[in-house]
């Protein structure tokens, strides 16, 4: 009776097309023991493993204090193997405990397993997804179903989320039972190890198709660069731009949503202790000086920028300064953008079509005054109130939705247009996207929650000048009609050359995203930039 091929889970990497060898791919070619395969094994390869004696477990001591004697034997071994395998022109290496750590970091294809899974899935049994967010801040999700499901019931958002891992069933199963790819491919597969050749021959051809695009299209829209080569090239030009004054595109804000209004100032390595009150590169730049001619990729990674608060003279070692670069490049005829100390390519159809909605959003009809150089927004947004009497501020005042955890901010100013206006200065573009989910956050509870129209009635009629705008805002049982109301985007800039284009992509992007949402509400939705000024002798 013939013997049942027990299904196993095996990790693959492929390994890139320069690797010419298997010693190639090794990290300490001298410090793993080799085995050859056997005589008509039918494929070319090796295996490689190396044992490593590992230390008492770090809780040992601790517990040991309370007990009557000492505990012995618990140290463990640990075994790393690799078994490379020749096929299809390729080298693959399946990957044993801990395999990957005798691999050189950048010896492997990345999004190898990605690729192959999304070519090969069935798209309506898949199990799980790890998915990565960017916004004010990075924000990694893993996705998991009960039972095998078709790609909408995970609620992905296909403009913004990056896809890092997946998991599902094919469609062939007898290519595996269960697939998992991210760098790696995971595969669930019933396998005699002489077959592993053919395997891998099935897999390349997997991985060579463009099959994923009909229906994993998005997943080309935005990709985090992580090949070595592209990112110390695009560093390069970062570099140069610093140098030479090409900060067009340039600007830096915190990696973080932070609470401006508590913020006092700022200082940045390099210009000894210099205070700003705004992050802006182009003071930091003109305080370095000559300096400047120094600036390496490294040197920003360490410097650091210190925040000081509100009633505290102490500064408060808050990032690095690499992390607080924004900034948007071409290379090869493709865009890429920095943000939060990562590169991303962007595919250019996609760039092209968030460019022309932004660009398709109206501008307010409500001009607002130009800003003081290095006025505060809760400043600006109490002056040009006291200025235009069409105006009310509510910068500062929360509310609290009956299902919410946390206070929000429902407007900074209201006029009697029936427009709730959104200020914030574009030097703190990385906060744009928390901006941009305010509106669309206030929009939304002002339509469905009555509690909160109360309270924004009972606020206007306590402020000086609120009677007038009162009437507003529909009383707590009537719910208002979002047609009647317009969402404004008023954004404060130094340049608006190209605007609002010339705002950062991710800015775009999640303007996009609000804007579809509060239109899908009924609400107008539209933009406005405010101009700000250099003005002698005012005071910041």
């Amino acid at each position: 009776m013939r013997r049942r091929t027990r299904t196993r889970k095996l990790t693959i990497l492929l390994l890139k097309q320069t690797v010419e060898s298997f010693n190639d791919a090794l990290r300490n070619p001298d410090s793993v023991i080799r085995v050859p395969l056997k005589n008509g094994i039918p494929y070319e390869g090796e295996f490689c493993y190396s044992v490593r004696k590992s230390d008492a477990p770090g809780w040992q001591n601790f517990i040991e204090i309370v007990l009557k004697s000492p505990l012995t034997d618990l140290s463990t071994s640990s075994v790393s193997a690799v078994l490379f395998v020749k096929a299809g022109g390729r080298i693959f290496a399946f990957t044993f405990g801990y395999g990957r750590n005798l691999l050189k970091s950048d010896c492997y294809e990345l999004g190898f397993g990605l690729k192959t899974v999304l070519n090969r899935i069935d798209p309506e049994r898949l199990r799980s997804l790890d998915l990565r967010t960017y916004e004010d801040m990075v924000v990694s999700t893993r996705k998991q179903t009960s039972r095998s499901a078709e790609m909408a019931v995970f609620g992905l958002d296909v403009s913004r989320d990056l896809l890092r891992a997946v998991t599902g069933e094919p469609e062939d199963p007898s290519f595996a039972k269960r697939l998992t790819g991210a760098d790696a491919l995971v595969l669930s597969v019933a396998i005699s190890p002489d077959k592993l050749g053919e395997k891998c021959e099935q897999i390349l051809q997997a991985y060579q198709d463009n099959r994923y695009q009909k229906y994993f299209d998005w997943v080309d829209h935005l990709k985090e660069v992580r090949d070595s080569h592209l990112v110390s090239i695009l560093n390069e030009k970062l570099e140069k731009a610093l140098k030479t004054g090409g900060t067009e595109k340039l600007h830096l804000a915190p990696p973080e949503v932070i609470n401006w209004q508590s913020v006092e100032k700022f200082r940045i390595n390099g210009t000894r202790n210099k205070e700003y009150i705004d992050l802006d590169i182009n003071e930091y730049l003109n305080a370095l000086g000559d300096k400047k001619e120094q600036l390496t990729v490294q040197k920003l990674k360490n410097y650091r920028v210190s925040v000081c608060y509100a009633g505290s003279e102490q500064f408060w070692d808050s990032w690095s300064l690499f992390n607080c670069i924004v900034w948007e490049t071409s290379y090869k005829g493709k865009l890429y953008t920095l943000l939060e100390g990562k590169w991303f390519e962007i595919a250019e159809n996609f760039a092209k079509r968030v460019n022309e909605f932004v660009k398709s959003i109206p501008i307010s009809s409500k001009q607002l005054p130009e800003a003081r150089s290095k006025e505060k927004e809760n400043a600006y947004n109490e002056r040009i109130a006291q200025e235009d009497d069409s105006l009310i501020c509510l910068d500062l005042f929360k509310v609290k939705p009956v299902d919410a955890t946390s206070l929000i901010e429902f407007c900074d100013l209201l006029s009697i247009q029936k427009q709730f206006i959104h200020v914030k200065k574009r030097t703190r573009s990385a906060t744009l996207s928390h901006l941009f989910a305010q509106g669309t956050i206030s929009a939304r509870v002002f339509l469905n929650d009555g509690s909160v129209r109360k309270d924004i009635r009972n606020q206007l009629i306590n402020m000086a000048g609120g009677d007038r705008f009162v009437n507003l805002i529909p009383d707590e049982k009537m719910r208002p009609n979002p047609t009647d109301y317009e969402i404004v985007y008023a954004i404060i800039t130094k340049s608006t050359t190209d605007w609002p284009p010339s705002l950062p992509f991710f800015s775009q992007l999640n303007l996009m995203q609000n804007a579809r949402m509060l239109q899908a509400l009924g609400y107008k939705v539209t933009i406005q930039y405010i101009k700000e000024m250099e003005v002698d002798g005012e005071a910041s």
